[in-house]
């Protein structure tokens, strides 16, 4: 069987063929070559119309393949955009899926199917990009400044949820990553 997956295969099938008078013609021909075909038994006319099913199957194989390569290009340079998008409003409270959509010109449909093979959620890339900045501003020798503030300056809602997602991305807290970063510089 083709390499077509199954909700794919499932909507060529069953949706409504376009009105295109070639198609219209191609299925006519079809219809009055099945019937005009003289002693044709049940069998045969199955055998025919499996030939010709398969025949427009394997047509828009091809077709679906080369959508298929061009559509993955397309969403890998959205994914870009979307990423460049995130860098460029990291420090916004507001970020989130509706902005970056709205920001971009784009669904939020479009939006999570760029997403739906990637590792993380656009939730998550927002997430770990603004703990990346706050890893960013302790490294640079940000120490003073506290969590409620870094919190603030990164777009996080508190400081809590900070701390949070410090934890889950980088497998350390703040205080602890700031005062590791203190013991490796005095080595």
């Amino acid at each position: 069987m083709a390499n077509i997956p199954e909700r794919v295969l499932r909507q060529m099938t069953f949706s409504v063929l376009s009105n295109d008078q070639a198609m219209v013609s191609l299925f006519e021909r079809l219809v009055q070559e099945i019937f005009s075909v003289d002693g044709l038994d049940a069998f045969g006319v199955k055998q025919y119309i499996s030939g010709v099913v398969s025949l427009t199957l394997r047509s828009m194989r091809k077709a679906y393949c080369a959508d298929k390569s061009s559509m993955l290009r397309e969403q890998l340079v959205l994914l870009r955009e979307i990423q460049s998008y995130v860098d460029g409003h990291i420090t916004d409270p507001n970020l989130c899926s509706d902005m970056i959509a709205a920001g971009l010109g784009i669904s939020k449909r479009m939006l999570y199917r760029v997403f739906e093979d990637q590792p993380e959620s656009p939730y998550k890339l927002i997430q770990r990009k603004r703990v990346y900045y706050v890893r960013d501003i302790l490294a640079a020798g940000g120490r003073d400044i506290s969590l409620k503030k870094l919190a603030v300056e990164s777009g996080f809602g508190s400081d809590r949820t900070l701390v949070r997602a410090f934890q889950r991305v980088l497998g350390t807290t703040p205080t602890s990553y700031m005062r590791a970063g203190t013991r490796h510089r005095a080595v």
